[in-house]
């Protein structure tokens, strides 16, 4: 499994859309093209034992901190309204 396909059955994105949008962007943003091909090469490599361990272990430590109430509100600018 690749990180697009990961990224996208995660957010229910299609993978090609994805990909068009960052392509559409490296055209519109010369300055940016490498940096952002440089992302589409990303998306397209496999995952790594290594990488899919970090996600792993960081959503189980988020998960337990949720299940024992433990949030880090934080004040938005939205929130003094």
């Amino acid at each position: 499994m690749t990180l697009l396909e990961a990224l996208s059955k995660w957010a229910g994105l299609s993978g090609p859309a994805l990909i068009r949008a960052l392509e559409s962007a490296a055209t519109a943003l010369p300055d940016l093209a490498p940096t952002i091909q440089g992302w589409i090469g990303k998306l397209n490599e496999g995952l790594s034992a290594e990488n899919i361990m970090a996600i792993s272990a960081t959503l189980l430590a988020e998960g337990g901190n949720l299940g024992q109430g433990k949030f880090e509100g934080k004040q938005h600018s939205q929130d003094l309204s």
